[in-house]
This record gives C-alpha cells, sequence and structure tokens, in this order.
C-alpha cells in the first residue's frame, strides 16, 4: 500500500504546472564571492572617500552607444559602498574577456556574515552584434543602475539594469540569506523522493517535472523573486535574490 501511494504521488507530478510534462529549464550558473575577508582588512573610510560618483572613462572603452538604465525602485537595498565593491571586482575577473551574444556572466557577491544584502552583478552581449570584449568600461556601465537610480539623496541603492545595442549590464541587491536557488531546492527534495520508485524513463519525467512544480511552489507561497525587480526573464527560482 505505502509503494503504491508513492507511486500514484509520483506520477500526479507527471502532471505540469498546465496540466502537461515540461522539460526543466538548464540552471544558469552563478559564481559567488563573498568579499568579507577583504572589507576586514580594509580602511572603509578611505574606501568611501574613494568611491566619488564620478567615473572617468578609459581611453580604450567599449564603442559609445546609446545608453539606457531601467531601475528596479523596489526590493532590497544596498549600502553604495558594497555595491561599488562587488563592481570593481566583478571587472577585474572579466577584464579583457570576450562574451559572444547572449553569453550571459554572472557573480552574486555576500560581505560577510554583518551585511545582510548580497550583490548580483552580470553582463550579457545581445541583439547578434558579435559579442564584445570587455575593457575598462565595465565600471561605468554597471556603477550606472547604482547611480542614477535612488537618487532622493539615500545611500540605500536598489538597482537596475543598463541595456544598449549590443549589451545589458545589471547590477542587482539581494537577501543571501533567502535566495530563491535554497527555496526551490527544499521543496525540490520533497517533492522528487517518489520519483526513485518509479522506473528509470518515467523517473526522468519525474524528476523533471518535480523541479518546475519546485519553482512555482516558491512563487505559490512568496519565497521566490516576486519582488525583486528582476526582469520577467529572472523573475523565477531559478536565480536572483529573494526580497519577501
Amino acid at each position: 500500500m505505502l509503494v503504491s501511494s508513492l507511486v500514484f504521488a509520483a506520477l500526479s507530478l507527471l502532471q505540469g504546472v498546465h496540466g502537461a510534462a515540461v522539460a526543466a529549464e538548464p540552471e544558469p550558473e552563478i559564481l559567488t564571492i563573498d568579499l568579507g575577508e577583504k572589507i576586514a582588512s580594509m580602511n572603509m573610510t578611505a574606501f568611501e572617500e574613494s568611491i566619488a560618483l564620478e567615473y572617468g572613462e578609459s581611453e580604450n572603452t567599449l564603442e559609445k552607444r546609446a545608453e539606457v538604465v531601467t531601475c528596479y525602485n523596489v526590493g532590497t537595498k544596498i549600502d553604495r559602498k558594497y555595491a561599488i565593491m562587488a563592481i570593481n571586482d566583478f571587472c577585474n575577473v572579466v577584464m579583457g574577456k570576450y562574451y559572444s551574444n547572449n553569453q550571459e556572466f554572472a557573480i552574486r557577491y555576500t560581505f560577510g556574515n554583518e551585511v545582510p544584502q548580497s550583490f548580483l552583478t552580470s553582463l550579457k552581449p545581445i541583439n547578434n552584434c558579435g559579442g564584445f570584449t570587455v575593457d575598462h568600461n565595465c565600471g561605468r556601465l554597471l556603477r550606472l543602475p547604482v547611480d542614477q537610480c535612488n537618487t532622493g539623496g539615500e545611500n540605500g541603492k536598489q538597482g537596475g539594469y543598463m541595456t544598449d545595442p549590443c549589451g545589458t549590464w545589471r547590477s542587482d541587491p539581494g537577501r543571501w540569506q533567502s535566495d530563491c536557488p535554497w527555496c526551490r531546492n527544499q521543496f525540490y527534495r520533497d517533492l522528487s523522493r517518489p520519483c526513485s520508485v518509479l522506473p528509470p524513463i518515467a523517473a526522468e519525467t519525474c524528476y523533471a517535472t518535480a523541479m518546475i512544480n519546485a519553482r512555482q511552489a516558491c512563487i505559490d507561497n512568496g519565497q521566490c523573486c516576486l519582488g525583486s525587480g528582476l526582469g520577467p526573464e529572472h523573475n523565477n527560482c531559478n536565480t536572483g535574490p529573494n526580497d519577501y
């Protein structure tokens, strides 16, 4: 009777969110870097004084294009100094590297246990421009959604993204304690347990559907990214911070 119940529960997972099995989406890979030790060893007062709003471009910059900044204006706020620290490190990582069209690269930064926010930075070449090699314009582009948003005198920054005809650059604060992958994985562990009693072919579909239903469970329970200010393509349990 127990096995029969498990099989029935597993088969019920084969119904997708709209009633049909759907292949699971590939999980994006996001590096995570903690800057806590760096913060502990540096003179933060001197650092704050050094990060003026102005950011000079290098003579060797990405070709100047029309730039549109979209501000989130919702979700987690982070102290500007941590945003700039993350942006500086991100640009050091990607400097001189070539990224092809639609090849997204992202790093989520944390700042030690005393700072409850995280900060996600990403870049993505778009529109079949042939990709680009990152140069010293990187910092300026990622600072735009920080310094052109939340300009009412407050220090808390909610970020946004900058888009030009060939790329999207995102600066996005979040809460590291409750990232969406954690929420999704919690639900997935429960939903996928009955799949193990099925034949291998059926189990594969069962696991894929469990992942989909886990994402939906995050959303239904208010544990996902609906308040994060992320764009629609990120507004799910795959990635991004939790602002509930």
